[in-house]
């Protein structure tokens, strides 16, 4: 290191190594051949053997003593083998509206659920509230019959009298006046019924209605229609009664081997 000019080294791309026995001469990095004569070190093309470079097909840019990866025009990236390579602008743009597209659907369907969510909580919360003015709770207990009872009354919910009346289809209609409506219904139990549809809005006329429904409850005669139960989670309530084939109560009354002897209220 004293004296550099004496050393056998070429200095062309060469340096030189302390050992035992002196000093040896080594090309630099990226060069090869002979250290001890003048260019004995000359540049190694790394571009040209896949193993000595990292890079992508075509983007190997040979230089002295080194090489970079560039990816060639209309191309982005590191133009690495194991890195994010090369990729083609078309590519790049089709990725960014796909993964716009993806983030955009995910918004759509997240605000879609929080839509539904929002009014799925509006609607209990409003047939809560239908139910209480109804008189929910004071019919409760009244439409409460003891276990194993074959005659049950009891609360119907709007699904369930809705599939019995294919949705209030008009062609199950079987009577209408100004009072409401009367529907020809199915229950699941195969159960065919008549549902009463009222078309009066009035809660001044609740306690009427909440007392009318515990006395048709209490009674049981072969002259009365009886009541199945009623739906109370609507803007007004919903009756179920036994159905009765058409004719005067006359005609009932005195008919043989039956056992509905009323028309519909």
């Amino acid at each position: 290191q004293e004296n550099v000019t004496s050393y056998a080294c070429s200095q062309d791309h060469s340096f030189c190594l302390d050992s035992d026995n002196g000093y040896r001469c080594s090309c630099y990095p990226g060069y090869q051949g002979n250290p001890y004569i003048p260019n004995g070190c000359q540049d190694v093309d790394e571009c040209a053997d896949p193993m000595l470079n990292d890079c992508e097909e075509r983007s190997c840019i040979n230089q002295k003593g080194s090489y970079p990866c560039a990816c060639p025009r209309d191309y982005y990236g590191d133009g690495k083998k194991n890195g994010e390579g090369c990729v083609g602008y078309q590519l790049r743009v089709i990725k960014i509206v796909a993964g716009n597209g993806v983030g955009l659907v995910l918004l759509l369907a997240s605000g879609g659920w929080f839509y539904l969510g929002l009014k799925k909580r509006k609607l209990i919360k409003l047939k809560k509230l239908y139910f209480q003015q109804n008189g929910g709770l004071m019919l409760q207990k009244p439409l409460l019959r003891p276990e194993g009872s074959i005659d049950t009354t009891k609360i119907f919910t709007e699904k369930e009298l809705k599939m019995a009346t294919n949705n209030f289809d008009e062609s199950r209609i079987i009577d209408r006046g100004g009072y409401g409506t009367v529907y020809k219904a199915e229950l699941p139990d195969q159960r065919v019924v008549a549902m009463k549809k009222s078309k009066i809005v009035d809660c001044r006329q609740n306690d009427q209605f909440i007392n009318e429904v515990v006395v048709l409850l209490q009674v049981n005669h072969k002259n009365v229609i009886k009541l199945f139960g009623c739906c109370l989670e609507t803007e007004v309530p919903l009756l179920v009664y036994e159905f009765v084939t058409n004719g005067t109560l006359s005609d009932h009354i005195h008919q043989e081997n039956t056992t509905s002897t009323a028309t519909i209220p």
